[in-house]
């Protein structure tokens, strides 16, 4: 079969799509799109208000059928070719219970091997505006970070409360290094006035780095250190806030009524709803990459909206981290 190379050397497969895949959007995520209408007509899911589903849909196909997949011999495959049909909806479903905005760069569709299957998964992975955007619809109404270069006159203490307050910080241009950030910190400012500090050393930081795909040698974070430590630590202090929220933003005001009548309704005397909890699923871990493709998967499961926390502060792919602006 004849292929061509692109400009990095790596050769990719025939630019026709295979009929496999023309087909697949009717199958699959035409599917996906029906199944969400579905739930949402009988209660059982809600999406953020003004969330366009269709659009977004549309948006994530037309993104994910133009995706490529190198194998080991630096052949490119469409990621569609690879990855398992499940893994398609699953993906698909979790951009949408988030109502995330692909056009906006609020969350990247990015393939990882399941160490467990062995199979290559398509996942979808929240970026910084998208954390900025749940973080806001919590209340938050603004983040900022702060650098700390070596000499910095910095203080910091700890309230009463067990709250972590900047005391003192008096930076100097002179000082200003890539090569030597000892921290940065965040500040988070709630609608009620409230704030919040979050504080890590640069040590943290390149280690909360390693546990992405580039681990911290981006060009990204080789040439915008200061922009990259600030964007993680932001993160870092936004993480809490959608962590700790419950999902009363998704809901009209006559939503949220009839929730609360229900559930008092349905709730058995005596029972402790408080001591409920939620299983932490955490992800698949990015892996090397491998060219047996997926086999065919079972039907598009019904989705269980399970709480999802990705590794700690993780970097998105390589192509999306070369310029910091755009995260």
């Amino acid at each position: 079969m004849a292929q061509n190379s692109n400009q990095n050397g790596a050769q990719t497969a025939p630019a026709t799509q295979s009929k496999a895949i023309a087909a697949m959007k009717d199958e699959l995520a035409n599917s996906v799109l029906r199944r969400i209408e579905e739930l949402q007509a009988n209660g059982g899911l809600v999406v953020p208000k003004d969330y366009a589903v269709t659009n977004q849909m549309n948006l994530a196909w037309l993104r994910i059928s133009e995706m490529l997949w190198e194998d080991s011999n630096k052949v490119q495959h469409p990621v569609l070719e690879v990855v398992t049909k499940a893994s398609v909806a699953n993906s698909l479903l979790d951009m949408v219970l988030q109502g995330m905005d692909i056009q906006k760069k609020q969350g990247y569709f990015i393939p990882v091997k399941n160490k467990a299957s062995g199979q290559l998964e398509l996942t979808f992975w929240r970026s910084y505006f998208g954390d900025e955007k749940l973080a806001r619809a919590q209340g938050m109404k603004k983040v900022r970070s702060v650098v700390v270069y070596e000499g910095d006159d910095f203080e910091y203490m700890y309230t009463e409360d067990g709250e972590t307050k900047v005391t003192k910080h008096i930076p100097s241009l002179s000082r200003i290094d890539k090569d030597k950030i000892v921290a940065a910190y965040a500040v988070t400012t709630m609608s009620d006035g409230s704030h919040s500090t979050t504080i890590k050393t640069m040590t943290e930081i390149r280690q909360a780095w390693m546990q992405g795909a580039m681990r911290g040698n981006s060009p990204a974070h080789r040439n915008f250190t200061s922009e990259m430590a600030g964007r993680t630590v932001e993160r870092s202090a936004m993480k809490h806030i959608i962590n700790s929220s419950s999902d009363a933003w998704l809901l009209s005001e006559d939503e949220k009524e009839r929730r609360v009548t229900n559930e008092v309704a349905a709730t058995p005397a005596g029972a402790n709803i408080e001591d409920a909890k939620f299983e932490e699923v955490a992800p698949a871990a990015i892996a090397a990459q491998s060219d047996t493709p997926a086999e065919t998967m079972p039907p598009i499961p019904t989705p269980t909206p399970v709480p999802r926390e990705k590794t700690p502060e993780v970097e998105e792919a390589a192509a999306i981290e070369d310029d910091p602006f755009k995260l």
